[in-house]
């Protein structure tokens, strides 16, 4: 946040906030996807998804660099489902395999 957006931790709660709201008043069907969201802080994400939950439906967590082990991967989707699973969302994800995990059999260590 602080290199690539140049922006605090209140500036961003507010880009989320704003810009789903935006995109909401060209579109109903509005999915949020905090960039990069593997390498996020997990109580900062939380903040971030909790106050741009309305008005879209749910949210799809990126690993845009391909930069997340699929163990580190599905323990993040599992923390956020844990937290807003009791809320009905449909959580969506959105993957590279830039490291080459994604494909094949995986055993916990590089190839």
């Amino acid at each position: 946040m602080e290199y690539k957006l140049r922006k605090t931790r209140p500036e961003v709660l507010e880009m989320a906030r704003s810009t789903v709201a935006y995109a909401h008043n060209l579109c109903k069907d509005v999915e949020f996807s905090p960039e990069d969201a593997t390498r996020s802080d997990r109580d900062f994400l939380l903040q971030v998804l909790k106050r741009r939950w309305k008005p879209a439906p749910g949210p799809s967590h990126s690993d845009t660099v391909g930069y997340a082990m699929p163990e580190e991967y599905g323990a993040l989707i599992g923390f956020i489902h844990h937290h807003f699973a009791s809320a009905g969302v449909t959580v969506s994800v959105h993957c590279h395999d830039d490291l080459g995990f994604g494909h094949g059999e995986y055993h916990g260590r590089p190839r």
